[in-house]
């Protein structure tokens, strides 16, 4: 979409284009562990490889991430997941590529915009097999250049207390993290600074 002209400006003009700060992110490839990867933003196309990638997770992984224990990804949640609106709220997933060709789900990064418009709620998970290798700083990095993008101030998460690598990842972010009185979590704010791309 072109900036329309204003009314002083002069015939034959150079026209710039007018940068969508809403935009999704466009998909990046990233090497991990020696293999390239795609990161891109979760679409309805991706709803089985969601239901998957949620049944490659052992007991620790789900309680850790969704904050209790349930053994189902159900198709209805599975879409709701993927099929966020990206202009709004963000999905974004690490996904390697298999000797088929399909695309497999190896880690996911979402946050979802709070009603003060200016501060998200993020979350992440990675395959077992896929840990310690990257994919969650990378999926912060971007979460936080689309957040500045946008004109967020902070993005928030509460992480179980044991959860010690998601924690020192936010930390070496700059992120402060408090304890919560009366669960055995933290509360975990990290500021963002704006960008223009």
């Amino acid at each position: 979409m072109r900036r329309r002209p204003s009314a002083s400006a002069s015939p034959g003009a150079i026209q710039t284009e007018t940068p969508d700060r809403h935009a999704p992110p466009e998909p990046v490839r990233l090497p991990f562990g020696g293999a390239p990867h795609t990161v891109r933003p979760l679409t309805l196309a991706d709803t089985e490889r969601l239901i998957s990638f949620f049944k490659s997770h052992n007991e620790e992984t789900v309680r850790l991430r969704y904050g209790y224990f349930f053994r189902e990804m159900t198709r209805a949640r599975a879409r709701e997941l993927v099929g966020v609106d990206q202009r709004k709220d963000l999905a974004l997933a690490v996904f390697s590529v298999q000797p088929d060709g399909s695309e497999v789900i190896d880690a996911i990064g979402r946050y979802f915009l709070l009603e003060d418009g200016r501060t998200a709620e993020m979350a992440f998970v990675v395959r077992e097999s896929k840990r310690r290798l990257g994919m969650a700083q990378a999926l912060l990095q971007r979460l936080m250049d689309v957040a500045g993008r946008r004109g967020l101030t902070e993005l928030t998460a509460q992480v179980q207390r044991e959860n010690h690598g998601m924690i020192a990842l936010f930390r070496r972010a700059g992120a402060s993290v408090h304890s919560v009185i009366g669960a055995d979590a933290v509360d975990v704010r990290l500021p963002v600074r704006p960008t223009t791309s």
